[in-house]
């Protein structure tokens, strides 16, 4: 510190003694020191001696310096750049077709869904089947299929192809404001459980008691909820042999079919296979079966199919044991064709139809049939037959089996069609695999408002609402979004779906039907009947409106009118 200070000292000091220096100065004024020298405003001064005194000389001007330029860096030349060839343009490579995808002018099976196959030019197009020739061409007006992945591209009505995708589910990250119904202020659920007329001989001219719309199931029929067993019998023929073991070949179906129900499921459940090692062989040729008959043109003859199974039964009874089955699914080698098997038979037997087996009678029995449609359709198609074993009828027009119509339900629901195959809530809660305090029955004359979760959403929360307006007849609401197995779902479709209940109307004719609002044009698939926010509409009595819409589902709101 004492140095510092040294330092600041002498520093202070200097300058205070060259201060005097530049002092302004006259001359022949006296000085003080012989040749001293002193500058003043531009000009030198000299101490010199005049007589006996020291006076400053006549100034000098000083010449301002020219400052001295900063010297500029030459410039770095420039090399001047070689031109550079124009590269001859790649083209492109043509993509490498698919071999497992049909062509314009192939062969397809009559009445056979679309499929995703190319034109003649080897685009990717929809494609269906003629009906006066059986050869595939192109869909006229069908959504643009996606060069690179292969799939529709989606619009707002989403896409009318059946599909195998499942989409995961989120949680929820928004939450509603709505003031929600508290359960106590609603009806017990007992109310909701709308009472199927058949069992009660309440549908004219029933022809059939085995599948139900309405409560209860009938009893010949596998629980779903208590996680059944599908006995599969593996059977070959002399003409149509089995190369791999029957589980490889039908591994895709089997866990696809498995998976389906549980994740249609609130709880955990199992749909479980039991399959031989190997194929079991028939004594005779397939053609002796005469099993070409096709239920679509007319010609399927049940009794043969029926006679067929029982004969299957005897070659594999004495090697399986079927005490804990309660469905049979026979099965073929998968190269079988429709020529040779021409019927996929759901066969849900009543009282007096059961298959006797050396352990028990089996009342649901599946019959192979060969392709008529891609993978897609035909996994789906063997789950769709799967849901008959449950007691799940049919809900779409089934009339005439050659021009079935699925206009009441639209996409919706995978006993009515593939496009959007998750199964609707009502048919959850008749399975007994949507839970009692997952659904809101409304049946007293209060406003009431009620948060519905996506029915694809696997959740314990709140998935359908039911108004009971008869002994047989309801108005349900639910929630749909593109999620699960419902990944064709368009924008439109996403929201509130209302539809009518009603267990009186007679097999091969839908009791469910969907309400659509006013806004809606699509009349076939029903792409547009979701309710939005602020939408309503009103049917048997009552007004539903959707009143908040987000992730976490719809919020709707119910009002009996008049």
């Amino acid at each position: 510190m004492r140095r510092l200070r040294f330092i600041l000292s002498l520093s202070l000091v200097a300058s205070l003694f060259s201060m005097p220096a530049l002092a302004a100065v006259k001359a022949g004024s006296a000085c003080n020191k012989l040749n001293g020298i002193s500058y003043s405003a531009g000009f030198k001064y000299t101490c010199i001696k005049s007589g006996k005194k020291l006076v400053w000389s006549k100034g000098v001007k000083v010449p301002t310096p020219s400052p001295t330029p900063a010297p500029t860096p030459a410039p770095t030349p420039t090399p001047t750049p070689s031109p550079t060839p124009t590269p001859t343009p790649t083209p492109n490579p043509k993509p490498k077709l698919d071999p497992s995808k049909p062509k314009e002018s192939g062969n397809c099976v009559a009445n056979s869904v679309d499929v995703i196959g190319y034109s003649r030019d080897e685009v990717l197009v929809v494609l269906m089947c003629n009906t006066w020739d059986n050869r595939y061409t192109p869909r006229p007006g069908a959504q643009q299929v996606d060069q690179t992945t292969g799939k529709i591209v989606l619009g707002p009505l989403g896409s009318l192809k059946a599909t195998l995708e499942y989409r995961t589910q989120s949680n929820a990250t928004q939450k509603p404001s709505s003031v929600i119904t508290k359960p106590s202020e609603l009806a017990d659920v007992s109310q909701c459980k709308i009472a199927d007329a058949g069992p009660f001989g309440d549908i004219p001219n029933n022809p059939q008691k085995h599948f139900v719309s309405g409560f209860p199931l009938y009893p010949e029929r596998a629980v779903l909820s208590k996680s059944p067993t599908i006995q599969v019998i593996a059977i070959d023929f002399t003409d149509l042999q089995g190369s791999n073991s029957p589980a490889d070949d039908f591994k895709e179906t089997t866990a696809f079919v498995s998976d389906f129900y549980q994740k249609q499921s609130t709880n955990p459940i199992q749909v479980k296979w039991s399959i031989p090692k190997s194929y079991f062989r028939m004594p005779k040729p397939i053609a002796d079966y005469d099993l070409s008959g096709d239920l679509f043109k007319g010609g399927f003859n049940p009794e043969k199919a029926f006679s067929y199974v029982r004969e299957a039964i005897s070659q594999v009874d004495a090697s399986i044991d079927f005490s804990d089955a309660s469905i049979i699914a026979v099965v073929v080698p998968p190269q079988v064709t429709r020529k040779q098997i021409g019927t996929f038979v759901a066969q849900a037997g009543e009282p007096s139809q059961a298959f006797r087996t050396n352990e028990k009678s089996i009342f649901n029995v599946l019959i192979m049939g060969g392709p008529t449609g891609d993978k897609a359709f035909e996994i789906l198609n063997w789950t769709h037959e799967t849901g008959h074993m449950f007691g799940l009828t049919d809900v779409r027009d089934t009339s005439d089996p050659t021009n079935q119509d699925s206009s009441d339900l639209g996409v919706f629901d995978l006993m009515n069609s593939m496009v959007a195959p998750e199964l609707l809530a009502w048919q959850r809660f008749l399975l007994g695999v949507l839970n009692d305090d997952q659904v809101r029955c409304v049946a007293g004359s209060s406003i009431t408002t009620h948060l519905l979760s996506p029915v694809e959403r696997i959740t314990t929360d709140t998935k359908m609402v039911v108004i009971p307006v008869s002994k047989y007849r309801a108005i349900i609401v639910e929630s749909r979004r593109n999620l699960g197995y419902d990944t064709s779902l368009g924008t439109l479709s996403e929201g509130a779906i209302v539809y009518t209940l009603d267990t009186t109307i007679p097999y091969r004719k839908s009791p469910l039907k969907i309400v659509s609002p006013a806004s809606a044009t699509d009349l076939k698939w029903r792409r547009d009947s979701a309710l939005k926010l602020n939408q309503s509409l009103t049917v048997w009595g009552y007004k539903i409106t959707n009143i908040e819409s987000g992730d976490f589902g719809d919020v709707v709101k119910v009002e009996k009118i008049g």
